[in-house]
């Protein structure tokens, strides 16, 4: 009994990280959607490599879907050579 307890908990694991992964890619196309309109002077390349590397970052977390957001602003904002902050102001300035 103990091994079959063990396989469900291994299971479960694998199911939840499978189901978080589908949120995760659902939240970064919708980053992505956005990116141009904020970020118009990056390539392609440039904006799926940076999503590339804070999703990469995002699963180092237990929240990934949490960090993923602010991690991306932040690659994104530093290949465009911007401040952040001052990108989530005007983000925030216009609700």
């Amino acid at each position: 009994m103990k091994t079959n307890s063990t396989f469900q908990g291994v299971n479960l694991v694998a199911t939840e990280n499978a189901r978080q992964g589908l949120h995760l890619s659902d939240l970064k196309q919708r980053i992505a959607a956005g990116i141009p309109t904020r970020f118009p002077l990056l390539t392609r390349r440039q904006i799926q490599k940076a999503l590339h590397e804070a999703e990469a970052l995002a699963w180092e977390t237990p929240h990934p879907q949490l960090v993923f957001p602010i991690l991306a602003e932040e690659k994104l904002a530093s290949i465009h050579g911007s401040n952040p902050g001052d990108l989530f102001e005007a983000a925030n300035a216009r609700f």
